[in-house]
């Protein structure tokens, strides 16, 4: 039977697959439901797998079929990310399968986008907006609001969280960034990372984080794109790490997040905070109403009155516990989303409507577009519609 037809993969591309993929190999054999033993017999080249169990390999690693008979690996253009973005109970150590592959998609998509400009003869916009270390934050802050047009009217004005991030991702794409959403990472481990480029630089958020996180995410990953500083980092805003403990890099991303998310003036002008700053009463209610009018997190706006003072670190810390549990106990909502919405969260409209112009203009296969946007064909033509093409 076809089934059972021998595989004559070369043993190097079938490691090089699978640790390009940062897999274990007993993680790799289980994928594939067979003993760890018969894939290190493949991997020795003392055996071959079937040509089934080859594509299975090859779905597991998310590679094609064909790498397996390459004889050398195909050049790699993943760029080494210096630092990480996680949260901080989260363990320092290899990247995940998932994570790997997202790294992977970044760079891919980014160099699709590239060739599909280059087709259309079109230069990709260069990205010349950057800043220095030794900038003041305040200044810093209010020179980056001002390039992405958020002003306090706009950024209230957004009724929920979920459009809140919408906003902010809309602001940010502008400035020709392409800014795209992890799908199967675990929170834990990666909360948003970033490829510094002076071509479509590139901007990942895990999809499974709160919508004020992902925020949050976004504008700490833009400066690292504007230092010229990619990075896939840990910040300690949410934690209990020291200062002398975080690298200076960090603590820069995290202040400049924190002001263009709530500007020092603006936030010392609340009556609110006002009123904590004269010792008046005040209460729950007051952090709630602050956190609607930034449209961001109670713990962000806590964090910002521990910033300037107004509070102690003891009540930051308590805040923050109590806001954990509440999500903890918090369920899920069922809310359905449809095919194309979900890739058009994942992909970015500016990518999204790079992949389809060229599918209408002939100049990539319907197998392409499927490939590069990760949908069904059938999907596509809702996706078309959304993104205001055909």
């Amino acid at each position: 039977m076809a089934k059972g037809l021998l595989a004559l993969v070369r043993p190097e591309m079938l490691i090089w697959a699978r640790k390009s993929a940062n897999m274990p190999l007993d993680l790799a054999a289980k994928k594939v439901s067979i003993p760890p033993n018969k894939l290190k017999l493949w991997e020795e080249g003392k055996a071959n797998p079937t040509i089934r169990q080859a594509r299975g390999l090859a779905k597991v690693y998310k590679r094609s079929l064909a790498v397996f008979y390459l004889s050398t690996p195909p050049p790699s253009r993943i760029p080494k990310v210096s630092d990480f973005r996680k949260l901080p109970e989260s363990s320092l150590g290899i990247f995940s399968p998932e994570l790997a592959f997202e790294i992977r998609q970044a760079v891919d998509r980014r160099e699709i986008a590239l060739e599909l400009l280059e087709e259309a003869g079109k230069q990709a916009p260069v990205f010349d907006f950057t800043i220095r270390e030794s900038d003041l934050i305040t200044k810093t802050g209010l020179s980056v609001r001002e390039k992405l047009g958020i002003t306090r009217a706009k950024q209230s004005s957004w009724r929920s969280s979920e459009m809140a991030f919408t906003g902010w991702r809309n602001a940010i794409e502008s400035l020709n960034v392409l800014v795209f959403q992890a799908t199967d990472v675990s929170v834990k481990e990666m909360r948003g990372f970033s490829l510094a480029e002076s071509h479509l630089p590139v901007i990942v958020v895990n999809r499974k984080d709160a919508p004020p996180a992902k925020i949050f995410s976004m504008l700490h990953e833009l400066i690292h794109i504007l230092l010229l500083s990619p990075g896939l980092c840990t910040p300690n805003e949410n934690g209990n790490r020291t200062k002398s403990s975080t690298p200076r890099i960090e603590i820069i991303c995290n202040r400049l997040a924190a002001e263009i998310l709530i500007p020092q003036g603006e936030f010392l002008a609340e009556e609110q905070v006002n009123r904590i700053r004269l010792n008046l009463p005040w209460d729950d209610d007051d952090i709630r109403d602050l956190a609607r009018r930034f449209n961001t997190s109670r713990e962000a706006i806590v964090r910002r009155l521990l910033t300037f003072n107004l509070v102690n670190e003891a009540f930051y810390q308590a805040k923050r516990s109590e806001y954990l549990a509440e999500v903890k106990k918090r369920k899920k909502g069922s809310g359905f989303a449809s095919q194309a919405s979900l890739s058009i969260s994942a992909n970015g409209r500016p990518y999204t409507r790079l992949v389809v112009e060229a599918f209408y203009s002939r100049r990539i296969s319907s197998h392409d577009v499927a490939g590069y946007l990760g949908i069904k064909l059938k999907h596509l033509k809702q996706i078309s519609e959304t993104v205001g093409i055909g």
